[in-house]
This record gives C-alpha cells, sequence and structure tokens, in this order.
C-alpha cells in the first residue's frame, strides 16, 4: 500500500506539473529555460502538499469499502468536471482562420443594385466582441469608425484569424450599395447577396467552432489533466467528510465557485454577490452536516425530494444557456456535465437554506409569546399606516396610473364609451365604473389599491408577530416590502390581475387562521363573508380562475370531514355560498348588464407550436397542415411567430381564425406532436412560460415585464382627452403613449434601471427563483409532517399550473401574486412549522 502511495504521489506531482506548465504556457512562457523552471517550481509546490498532506494532516483511518467509495466518487466527479469544463481545462476548439471576399462587379446580380460594397460592422467570439481595429488590413479593405469596409480594387481578400471558440458570428450590413461576398473558415465556405432595397438592414453570419484535433501531446495532457483533478477531488472530499470543518467546505466551494464563473456568463455584481454567498454558504454548512448526522428521522423519500429539488432548481438557473439557448433543444454530453457541476455547487446551498430555516424555526418555537389584543391592533394599525403612507407618495412617480392598452380599453368600458365585454372581467369593469363615478380619474383606484396592498400586508405581518417575530422587524418588512419597485408599479397599474393578487393574498391568510384554529374561525361570522368573497373574487376576476376555485373548496370539503366535531360542517356555509355568488353573478347580473362573451378560444395555446415547427423545417402531417391553414396562410405562421410572445402572432393582420378549430381538435394535434416532435412542444412552452421558471433574463429576450405610462389603443386618445393630455404625450407617431413628468421622475427611472439588472433583476421582476424557494418550503414543512403549508398554497399553486398551461408573454402582472404568496409560505412555516 505504501509503494502504491508513493507511486500515486509521484505521478500525481509530475503529471500536474506538466499540465500547469502547459496551461500556462498556452498565454505566458516563451522560452524552453522558462517551461524548465515553471514546470520545477510546480514539481516542488505539488510535492510539498503531497508531503504536507501525508505527515502533517492526520485523518482517521478509513476501511477499505469507505476509501473504495471515495475514489470511485473522486472519479466520477473528475470526468464531470473535466467533460463539463474542457474548453477551460484544455479547450475544444482552435483558432479559426477566416477570409472574406469581396467579390466586386462579378457579384453585381441586381438590375436596380447601387453598388458591390462590403460592410463587416461586428464580430462575436463566444458572445464577446472581437476589435475590428486588430484584423490586418488588405488592398481594397479599410477600417472605418468600428466597422471594416471594402467598396474598391474588387475582388479582394481579407484574412484573418480569430480566438477559438464554440460559435462565432459575423455580422454584415445590407443596404443597395451590398454586394456579394464569399467567407471561408477552413471547413466550409459561404456565398452571401449582402444586397437589400431598404438601408440599415443586417444579416449575421454564424459559423461554429474548429475542433481541436487530439494527438500524443493532447492525450497526455488531457490525462494530466485528468490525474490532477482526480486526486485533489479524492483530497477534498476525504476532508470534508472526515472533518466536516468549514475552512474544508468553504474551499472545495471555493474551488467550484471559479469553475462554474468561469463556464457561464455571470455579471460582475453577480459574482460578487455569489462569492460572498459561497464562502457564508461554506461556514455555516459544517453546521448542517453535524445536524444531519445527530438527526437520523429524515427518510428516504425526504431525501429523493431534496435531489429533486437540487436537479429543478439547477434547470432553473442553468437550463436555458444550456439547452435552450438556439432554435431546438439540444442536450451534449458536455452541457449534461455542466448541469451535473451546478448541481454540485447548488446542493450545498439547499441545504444550508433549510438547515437555516430549521435554526430559525426552533428560535421562533422556543419564545414565550404574550402579547396583548391592545398590541395586536397597534402593530397592525402601525404597519399598515407605514406601507400606505409610502405607497402613496411613491405613486405620485406614476400619477395617475400606470395602464395599459387592455387597462385604457377597460376603463373606456367602464365610463361607458366603449361596450362592456367579459374580455375584461365585468366584475372588474364594475368596479371601476363605480371608482369613475366617485371621481372620474384613475388614481383613486390606485389609491383603492395600495389600501388593499397594505391590509393584507399588516394583517400578514401581524400573524407573524402573534407567533413572536419583533415588532420593530415587522415595521422593518413593511417599509421594504412597500419601496420595492416592483410592488409600486403593480399598485399603481389598472388591471385584472392586481385585485385578482389581493383576493388570493387574501384567501391565503384566512386559510392560515382557518388551520390555526377551524374551531374559533368559524365561530366569527366575518369569516365567512370574507372567505366567500376571495374565493369568489379569484374566479370572477381571471378566467383562469375557476380551477384555483374548484381546488380550494375540495380543500374546504376535506376540512370539513376532518375537522368535524370542532366545526360541526360549519364550513358548507362557505362552499354554498361561493356556488351561489358565481351562479348570480355569471348568470342574471351578466345579462342585466349585457355583458358580451370573450373571444379567447383556448386551441390557439395549443396550435402555437406547429408555427414554432414550420420555422425551424420540421415536416408536418398533411392533415396538420390543412389545419394550420384554416386558422392563418402558413406565411403568416412562419413570419410571426416569436417563442417569447404568443401574442405577436394572436394579433398579426390578417387576424389569425382560432374559430374554425375546436378545442378538442387542437389538443389532439398537440398531443400527437408532444409524442412525434418533443423537442418542439417542449420548448415552445418553456419559452412562452420564460418568466415564470427561468431564473435568469435570456439575452434574446428583450420584452419589457412591466409598463411605466398610459399606452392607449388606436382612438382611445380622442375618447379620453382629460385622461391622455397632448402635453404628456411620448414616443413616436408609429407608437405614442403618455407620461406625466415630476419631481419623483429620475428617482423611478434610476431605480427601475437598477432593478432591472443582474441579482436585482432576479429577486425583483422574475419568478423562477421563487418556484425554487417554494419547493424548499415544501420540503420543509413535509419533513415537520406539516401538510398545511401545501393546503394553504394551493390558490396560488393552481393558478401558477394553469398559468404554466396557457401563458406566452413575459408580463409580469400576471405574476406578480406568486413572489408574496412564496414569502408568506416560507415566514409561515418558519414561525410555525413545529408547533403543529
Amino acid at each position: 500500500m505504501e509503494r502504491f502511495k508513493c507511486i500515486w504521489t509521484g505521478l500525481f506531482c509530475l503529471c500536474g506539473s506538466y499540465y500547469l506548465t502547459w496551461y500556462i504556457d498556452k498565454t505566458t512562457l516563451e522560452t524552453l529555460l522558462q517551461r524548465i523552471f515553471v514546470f520545477i517550481y510546480f514539481l516542488i509546490i505539488l510535492g510539498l502538499l503531497a508531503v504536507f498532506w501525508f505527515r502533517c494532516f492526520k485523518l482517521p483511518k478509513m476501511t477499505f469499502r469507505n476509501k473504495t467509495f471515495k475514489v470511485l466518487l473522486s472519479i466520477i466527479v473528475a470526468v464531470v468536471t473535466l467533460t463539463g469544463g474542457f474548453e477551460m481545462f484544455i479547450g475544444r476548439y482552435q483558432p479559426m482562420n477566416i477570409s472574406v471576399t469581396a467579390l466586386g462587379q462579378a457579384g453585381k446580380t441586381h438590375e436596380e443594385q447601387k453598388g458591390t460594397e462590403v460592410w463587416i460592422n461586428q464580430i462575436l467570439v463566444k458572445g464577446k466582441t472581437y476589435d475590428l481595429s486588430q484584423v490586418p488590413l488588405t488592398e481594397g479593405w479599410e477600417y472605418r469608425e468600428g466597422v471594416l469596409l471594402s467598396y474598391q480594387n474588387q475582388p479582394n481578400t481579407l484574412k484573418f484569424q480569430l480566438p477559438p471558440g464554440e460559435r462565432t458570428e459575423i455580422s454584415f450590413i445590407s443596404h443597395p450599395w451590398s454586394g456579394e461576398v464569399v467567407i471561408n473558415n477552413g471547413i466550409q465556405e459561404q456565398k452571401i447577396d449582402l444586397y437589400s432595397s431598404s438601408a440599415g438592414e443586417q444579416y449575421t453570419l454564424k459559423l461554429p467552432g474548429v475542433p481541436k484535433k487530439i494527438d500524443i501531446q493532447g492525450a497526455i495532457i488531457i490525462f494530466s489533466c485528468f490525474l490532477l483533478i482526480c486526486t485533489t477531488t479524492f483530497f477534498l472530499i476525504v476532508w470534508v467528510v472526515q472533518t466536516k470543518s468549514p475552512l474544508s467546505i468553504v474551499v472545495t466551494l471555493l474551488i467550484l465557485y471559479f469553475i462554474i464563473s468561469s463556464l457561464f456568463e455571470i455579471s460582475t455584481l453577480t459574482r460578487i454577490v455569489l462569492l460572498l454567498l459561497t464562502i457564508a454558504c461554506g461556514i455555516t454548512l459544517s453546521y448542517y452536516l453535524k445536524m444531519m448526522q445527530e438527526d437520523k428521522k429524515q427518510s428516504k423519500l425526504y431525501k429523493v425530494m431534496l435531489i429533486l429539488v437540487t436537479l429543478y432548481s439547477t434547470f432553473a438557473f442553468v437550463g436555458h444557456q444550456l439547452f435552450m439557448a438556439g432554435d431546438l433543444m439540444i442536450f451534449t454530453l458536455v452541457d449534461a456535465a455542466k448541469f451535473m457541476l451546478v448541481s454540485l455547487f447548488i446542493f450545498p446551498f439547499i441545504c444550508n437554506i433549510l438547515y437555516l430555516f430549521e435554526k430559525a424555526n426552533k428560535y421562533f418555537c422556543s419564545q414565550n409569546i404574550l402579547f396583548a389584543q391592545k398590541q395586536r391592533c397597534y402593530v397592525r394599525l402601525i404597519s399598515f399606516a407605514i406601507s400606505f403612507s409610502i405607497l402613496v407618495f411613491t405613486a405620485l412617480s406614476c400619477y395617475p396610473a400606470n395602464i395599459t392598452s387592455d387597462g385604457i380599453d377597460q376603463w373606456l368600458q367602464a365610463k361607458g364609451l366603449w361596450q362592456l365585454s367579459n374580455a375584461h372581467p365585468f366584475v372588474h369593469t364594475f368596479l371601476l365604473r363605480v371608482c369613475s363615478t366617485v371621481w372620474d380619474n384613475p388614481f383613486l383606484v390606485v389609491i383603492l389599491q395600495i389600501a388593499a396592498f397594505a391590509g393584507i400586508l399588516s394583517s400578514f405581518l401581524t400573524i407573524l408577530y402573534e407567533h413572536g417575530l419583533n415588532k420593530h422587524v415587522i415595521f422593518v418588512i413593511s417599509a421594504l416590502l412597500s419601496f420595492l419597485p416592483n410592488n409600486l408599479l403593480m399598485v399603481t397599474l389598472i388591471s385584472k390581475n392586481i385585485p385578482f393578487a389581493l383576493a388570493i393574498w387574501w384567501l391565503m391568510i384566512l386559510m392560515i387562521r382557518l388551520f390555526e384554529n377551524p374551531h374559533q374561525f368559524f365561530h366569527k361570522p366575518s369569516n365567512y363573508i370574507q372567505m366567500i368573497l376571495s374565493i369568489s373574487l379569484i374566479d370572477l376576476l381571471r378566467h383562469n380562475g375557476f380551477l384555483a376555485v374548484y381546488s380550494t373548496l375540495i380543500m374546504l370539503v376535506f376540512v370539513g370531514i376532518k375537522y368535524r366535531k370542532q366545526i360541526k360542517g360549519l364550513v358548507f356555509i362557505v362552499i354554498i355560498g361561493v356556488v351561489a355568488v358565481l351562479q348570480v353573478v355569471k348568470g342574471p347580473v351578466a345579462t342585466t348588464l349585457s355583458v358580451g362573451k370573450s373571444t379567447f378560444v383556448a386551441s390557439s395555446s395549443f396550435l402555437s407550436p406547429l408555427g414554432a415547427a414550420l420555422k425551424y423545417k420540421i415536416s408536418l402531417p398533411d392533415d396538420i397542415i390543412s389545419t394550420m391553414e384554416k386558422v392563418s396562410p402558413l406565411e403568416q405562421w412562419v413570419d410571426t411567430y416569436d417563442k417569447y410572445n404568443l401574442d405577436l402572432f394572436h394579433w398579426s393582420q390578417p387576424r389569425p381564425n382560432f374559430q374554425t378549430v375546436s378545442t378538442e381538435e387542437a389538443f389532439s394535434i398537440y398531443i400527437k406532436m408532444l409524442f412525434s416532435h418533443p423537442e418542439i412542444i417542449i420548448k415552445d412552452r418553456l419559452d412562452h412560460i420564460d418568466l415564470i421558471w427561468n431564473v435568469s433574463r435570456p439575452r434574446d429576450n428583450w420584452y419589457g415585464t412591466y409598463a411605466v405610462g398610459m399606452h392607449p389603443p388606436a382612438g382611445a386618445a380622442d375618447a379620453l382627452p382629460e385622461l391622455l393630455r397632448a402635453e404628456d404625450r411620448q414616443g413616436e407617431n408609429t407608437y405614442e403613449w403618455y407620461y406625466h413628468d415630476n419631481f419623483l421622475t429620475k428617482p423611478l427611472n434610476l431605480v427601475l434601471a437598477l432593478s432591472s439588472k443582474g441579482i436585482f433583476e432576479v429577486l425583483i421582476w422574475r419568478n423562477g427563483i421563487y418556484i425554487a424557494l417554494y419547493f424548499l418550503t415544501l420540503l420543509f414543512s413535509i419533513s415537520r409532517k406539516q401538510y398545511k403549508t401545501l393546503l394553504i398554497s394551493m390558490p396560488a399553486l393552481i393558478t401558477l399550473i394553469t398559468l404554466v398551461l396557457v401563458m406566452g408573454w413575459q408580463i409580469y402582472q400576471y405574476l406578480w401574486f406568486f413572489p408574496f404568496s412564496v414569502i408568506m409560505l416560507m415566514l409561515h412555516a418558519i414561525m410555525t412549522s413545529s408547533r403543529g
């Protein structure tokens, strides 16, 4: 065994020194003497590290089985690391030799063509801009104002070398003076006609990287790198498992951090935040490992769920970059290895969050909670006053309101200027009519929405106060949540989605009260009224709310059965009341108000992937093609398909006629396509709901998630001159919107600009991280056998699931309800989980 240890150590030092010398030699070393000196330097360093490990770092003896397991695990991790990071450790591609030939008069093929110019305005290598001034110029080419240009002495050829990379993009300017160009990268040659009848267009040529050829030296380098990674991994595993010291975990996580941060495009601010979080996670994770060692109660199911949550969280963070950045969903061995590396990195963070949940839970559950009714009312009143005053003041920056084109249309219906239609929930339109009758200004609606938000927030925080949260912390939370720009822009938005979110939160608070004390809850008449109203509004305020209502009613039946001795069937008063309200409002009330029917057709969401299939040259059966032609011309399917915005096709001209295809027929086509082309169906759906699951915004998703100001549809400006004033008009004639500048405009713009960058956008305007946090909260609650968390979350969860099935746009207002719902669930679970 000692002889094997010596041979392995010697091989590790030699191979590790050779690889590290080669790696530095790629960019720094120039002479043989320098290479020999660096090799000897690394040989000494690695030898000293090995001596220190064996002689000074004493570890408990391991059994043969235990050691074998760690060796196998080290080999697997090394293979995954080398495969995923091959581009970083070795390099998969070699430099690309490019030749660009301007053909001149030989490439003049259009009668109306005015010239044969070739303009190269940008070159991207691995997403990074290549400096065009570094390109060596030949006769007939010149560098002018940041671009390369050829317009004389043609034909001529420009030759240069680009750095190695997986993808290279060369962008040309197309206009009436452009000619033909030939591009050769040593693998393929392409001839491109750059002529365009209109100026200002751009043609982008995408070239794959040139794979590096592996020779004997390359094989030795790969083996040396593998041996270095494998040995280092083994030592780290032994160090972490045997000692569980914070230093060992911090070092291991930092190594993973530096590998992953070099594999993915991460902003500087996010890198700094992630680095600090990595160090903090490493310090506290050792306590989690010790807690898990003492706690033998965790079942295999819990561990499986923990792994599943880790895999989902990993996909939410990097799934789009790895598998969905192109036109089709593509899985490669390299990307799968990168995915596993990120999973290894995320897993400790998830364990750390669960540990923090556990510590916070034990703290709050050990408190002796004594408070008087006056204190409770005082905390609620102050919390409400803080939130309400902050939001009313900051809402002046958006005075009178933020209104999209749909909102303007609904406001016109509310004032009786346009016909009432169920395209907007008529109950919400009727409420707007009442408000406009009291004060013909949408700012009244804003004030009411702010009051409702502040009331719900203070009600929930009062529940936390009853469970031991300090009142000063409650006041700080009230202020922080009220200052968040997403909450400000939502409460100042005239949309059905705002009262819908308020109804969801209202119902969740009532359900928290219900599960805390069913007997007391059903002996307060006001609770009956509140629950009937909140459940009914969820259905009446949004068309997809009916599933959340049905699931809630089923849950109430379960509650009635489980707590039948305490509540004696009183829950069925709520169920009957909800059914009665919905029948009356949707029946006689809707008839009396002459509400028109909605034009929404469910088949539209099922048919949207067909546009992707045509656009990406996927062959479709004749019967499906025939169905598509009944809806819209095939060219329109292709030209207006957008993977992030389904509305671009829905509102194109001529308007697609979805009424010609029944929902059953569309669903049948959808299922058939799912089995024949799952890569199209799954990617189409995931792209359309990118805002729901993806933690960060993709580079090619430029759609704004929120609206500031008022954006009227055609003809609305003349109908609302007192609201859409000419002096507030912004934008060009092609698209006009209205916004009134005031003293809060600049601060608002600064806050919105900051909130759309890096980690701030992830936390404020994206939904993906909150789904991961929801699963963690659920996992924590289930581990404590507190299944009420799942029941309380049902309205929000079912609503989110319906959006996953039908949503086709990147608009935040549809998802505003979910992040705060998760925050409510998380805080409540932490403070009550062990109480039962």
